[in-house]
Order: structure tokens, then C-alpha cells, then sequence
């Protein structure tokens, strides 16, 4: 998905008109600890939506089937194909483990291919995925993954998540806001309120961080 183009400071000046709090850097909320909220938001929205901070890359692949995502990755939303999106080859799939596992137990030691036919994403580690058949370390994988957002530092630094969750994000960080006046039954109502706003708007569940994943996969045209 596409960067957005709002800064921080876009998302604090709604964040402020409704916390009646403007004046410049805040007076009851400073703006650190908006900042840190802003942060604390963007993570949890991908949490719940790992859509919502997704790339698609083309990564070589190591020898053998054990592979790794980038080091800002999450969890692998989709496989498109092997090779780069200029010079497209075969169509892999992603697949549970088990059901190779219960098939082929010896895959792991089977004949090494450039070309890869099924990935499996770990749901012990979601970071790692294995392909099959066992890579000769030269091929390559054009896939959809779920990173870490860019951590904000600066007030004009740009929100690393699509425009359309401005509103979901001022939200989060008036729910964090109020929860500092908890001694108050109207902070704490308010509290609740924008909590409750925000899930509504991230569709919040109980489901792990791997199931939502493998809902997004779904989502996408994955499995």
C-alpha cells in the first residue's frame, strides 16, 4: 500500500480540536506524547489489519527451504510468482505446512529447483516461510508482506499508513489521551467511546496475529 501524505502534525491538529487542547506543543497532552501514540496507533492498526502497512517485493531466495522475510517484515500476506514483475515465471501458491508435511515428511531433502511451486508461512514465527521444492539459492519470489511501520520522530514526519486512516488514528490517541484522567467518569467514558470508534473503524477480533494474516491472504487471492 501507498505511504500517506499526512504528517503527524495533519493527524494532531484533529487530535487537538477534539481534546480542546491547542495550544502550540499542548498544555495537558504534550506533543511527545502524541507522538509516542501516533506510533503506539500505527502498530496496533497493523496488528489488526496487516493489510494496512503491506509491500510487494521481488527477494532472492536462500538455498534450501527455510527462507526469511526483510527485516522490517511482519508476516507474508500473498506469493504472486517467481521472478521479478518485469520478467514473470510460474505462479507458486501458498499452502499449509502441514499438508505438505503429511504427504512428502522427506521434503525438505528432495531435489533443489530455482523454481518454486508452494510456500508455507510459519505460524510459530510469521517472519519465516519455507518453499518447495528446495531452492538452489538462485531463484527469485515476487511476494505481498506486512511490515513494521516507519517509526515517526518528527511532527512533520509523514504517517507510514494510507491517508484513510487518519480519522482511525485520532481516535487511538484520544482513546490513549483520556485514559490519563481515568479518575474522571467522563475522561473514562470518552476513553471507551474513542476505543470503541476505533475498532468499529479496524474491525478489531480475538483472532491471533497469524489468522488475521492468513485473512488478509484470503482477502487478497491467497490461502
Amino acid at each position: 500500500m501507498p505511504v500517506g501524505t499526512i504528517t503527524a502534525n495533519d493527524v494532531f491538529r484533529s487530535v487537538r480540536e477534539l481534546l480542546g487542547d491547542k495550544d502550540p506543543g499542548g498544555l495537558q497532552w504534550l506533543d511527545a506524547e502524541l507522538v509516542d501514540w501516533l506510533n503506539e496507533g500505527c502498530l496496533e492498526i497493523t496488528r489488526l489489519r496487516p493489510e494496512a502497512s503491506s509491500d510487494t517485493v521481488t527477494a532472492a531466495l536462500a538455498a534450501g527451504t527455510q527462507q526469511a522475510l526483510p527485516t522490517d517484515g511482519m508476516v507474508m500476506l500473498t506469493v504472486e510468482h517467481n521472478g521479478a514483475p518485469a520478467n514473470p515465471g510460474r505462479v507458486c501458491k501458498i499452502i499449509p505446512r502441514k499438508q505438505l508435511d503429511s504427504v512428502m515428511p522427506d521434503w525438505h531433502g528432495h531435489t533443489r529447483d530455482a523454481a518454486v511451486t508452494w510456500v508455507m508461512v510459519s505460524d510459530a514465527n510469521p517472519r519465516v516461510f519455507w518453499v518447495y521444492p528446495p531452492n538452489t539459492g538462485t531463484g527469485q519470489v515476487t511476494y505481498t508482506y506486512t511490515k513494521y511501520p516507519a517509526k515517526i520522530d518528527q511532527l512533520t514526519d509523514n504517517v507510514p499508513l494510507p491517508d484513510t486512516y487518519k480519522a482511525v488514528l485520532v481516535d487511538y490517541i484520544c482513546y490513549r489521551a483520556y485514559q490519563k484522567q481515568l479518575e474522571s467518569q467522563e475522561a473514562k467514558q470518552r476513553a471507551i467511546d474513542h476505543r470503541q470508534l476505533f475498532e468499529a473503524a479496524v474491525g478489531a477480533t480475538s483472532a491471533t496475529f497469524s489468522e488475521r494474516g492468513a485473512n488478509a491472504r484470503a482477502q487478497a487471492g491467497g490461502v
